[in-house]
């Protein structure tokens, strides 16, 4: 191996890993800032549209009817990995929010 492909790599790795913590972090925060704005009493409504806007992926962030009447929003920011997921599960029932709390899905 030459020596510029060894410094190359060298330098490489290190920046990989800076941004897949970088990654993991922004997914963490966002799940979190988007849990704090979901206040007990708030209307429910908008919160799926707002959690898109706010970088949730599409596809797994979706309203969940429950079997005592509420329903649950799983607004899922995603990792660097697909199947790292930061969420924020919102409980709602009659349109108003109930309750909003982080998970972890790996």
């Amino acid at each position: 191996m030459s020596k510029r492909v060894a410094i190359v790599l060298a330098a490489a790795v290190p920046l990989g890993l800076a941004w897949c913590v970088a990654q993991e972090h922004r997914a963490a925060e966002r799940a979190q800032a988007f849990c704090a704005a979901a206040r007990p009493g708030a209307g429910a409504a908008a919160l799926q549209a707002q959690a898109l806007a706010q970088g949730a992926h599409a596809g797994q962030t979706r309203w969940s009817p429950q079997a005592d009447g509420s329903e649950q929003l799983w607004a899922t920011f995603t990792g660097v990995f697909p199947l790292s997921r930061h969420i924020c599960l919102v409980t709602a029932r009659a349109g108003q929010v109930v309750e909003a709390r982080l998970a972890y899905l790996d």
